[in-house]
């Protein structure tokens, strides 16, 4: 998958033998395929719909999430023929809200775009805002009353021995920072 931070989906119905698809979710119901996201601070989300066989991933940085990558996954996962009360999430480590400083302009178009918004972050004494990419991101699936939801509650920005971070490595001003990679596969 070759994740551009945004909200298409793709069902993966063959081996595209290595040739990487422009999109942030994909869903299968065949057994041979490995689907994977890479991470460094966006949330790997892991999804099984255990009546219908469905495996997917999703990658959920800021503009996906805002963007629908969720829903999107949800609607393609239903054109499937599945249930998403059938649905058991893993929702990977991330950045946590501690490290996740942003700016006025983002929380004015966050805002902007998404009603109710104002929960998700908060004010902090340099006088920007902490945003709370996990609490938005679950949001998104209880608004679908998914009740199956396992949280990694690990952040990647402060595990610098065990998670690669993109912010972290941006102020610490290393070049490359890596990616994290989750799978999901039917056995």
């Amino acid at each position: 998958m070759n994740q551009t931070h945004g909200n298409k989906v793709k069902i993966i119905e063959t081996n595209n033998n290595f040739n990487r698809v422009n999109c942030d979710a994909m869903l299968t119901k065949k057994n041979s395929l490995a689907l994977c996201v890479l991470t460094a601070d966006c949330i790997p989300i892991l999804i099984y719909e255990k009546y219908n066989k469905i495996i997917g991933c999703i990658h959920a940085g800021w503009k996906g999430a805002l963007n629908e990558i969720i829903e999107n996954t949800l609607e393609k996962l239903k054109e499937m023929g599945g249930n998403q009360k059938n649905l058991i999430v893993s929702i990977g480590p991330c950045i946590s809200k501690e490290n996740y400083e942003v700016k006025n302009d983002f929380y004015l178009e966050f805002s902007k775009k998404s009603k109710n918004s104002e929960q998700f972050f908060s004010k902090n004494n340099k006088n920007t805002f902490n945003f709370d990419l996990r609490a938005f991101v679950n949001s998104k699936f209880k608004n679908f009353n998914i009740q199956k939801i396992d949280n990694i509650l690990i952040d990647s920005f402060s595990n610098e021995n065990e998670y690669f971070s993109f912010r972290r490595a941006s102020k610490l001003g290393q070049q490359d920072y890596g990616r994290c990679i989750s799978v999901i596969k039917k056995i």
